[in-house]
């Protein structure tokens, strides 16, 4: 009688379409039309994979560059699950990470910079500072949220600053009578 040719239209969320079409073909059955589908015959949709990259800026200043003798290089943020299902990395499809796990890790570059290539699966994550790069502290408010939805994407973070506070030194005074050097004063002093 012929034959049939199925293509797919929409993909499952977080999955690439099918390219492939598939054809079958139609024979007569009796009074009905039969559809002969080869058993090994499947559509197989590919994951989408994606990654995100970051700007570090010091907070007072608000741009990415170091005071004193800081450095905006070394900075650890932590990429976490932020999916109702689980997520898999690419390089390793078979570990799956559970909403909340940590998927990856990115650290900071001389400019503040890191990124993590196409290699988290699509779904929604967040990012958080696990460690601070020296001569700075760890911003725990600092939180983006992003989504990748589409192959290759790169999340660009960079427009939000991950700001961190810097180290401030101090030092104490102590005032000590010039003729004992003890800090007690003598008499009717103060």
């Amino acid at each position: 009688l012929g034959s049939i040719r199925v293509t797919e239209i929409k993909a499952p969320a977080g999955l690439k379409i099918c390219e492939e079409a598939k054809t079958f073909a139609i024979s007569q059955d009796g009074d009905a039309a039969k559809i002969s589908i080869d058993s090994a015959v499947k559509f197989t949709d590919e994951r989408i994979f994606g990654g995100v990259k970051i700007r570090k800026a010091d907070i007072e200043s608000g741009i990415s560059q170091a005071q004193g003798n800081g450095s905006l290089a070394g900075a650890v943020y932590g990429i976490y699950n932020n999916s109702g299902s689980d997520v898999v990395r690419k390089e390793d499809l078979s570990l799956a990470y559970a909403h909340g796990m940590e998927v990856a890790r990115i650290t900071t570059n001389e400019n503040g910079e890191a990124s993590l290539g196409a290699v988290l699966q699509a779904g929604s994550y967040v990012i958080k500072e696990i460690s601070p790069s020296e001569g700075y502290r760890v911003n725990r408010a600092y939180s983006q949220t992003f989504t990748i939805t589409k192959d290759g994407e790169i999340a660009d973070l960079t427009g939000v600053t991950a700001d961190e506070p810097p180290i401030r030194g101090g030092f104490t005074v102590a005032k000590k009578d010039l003729n004992t050097w003890v800090n007690l004063p003598q008499g009717d002093a103060s």
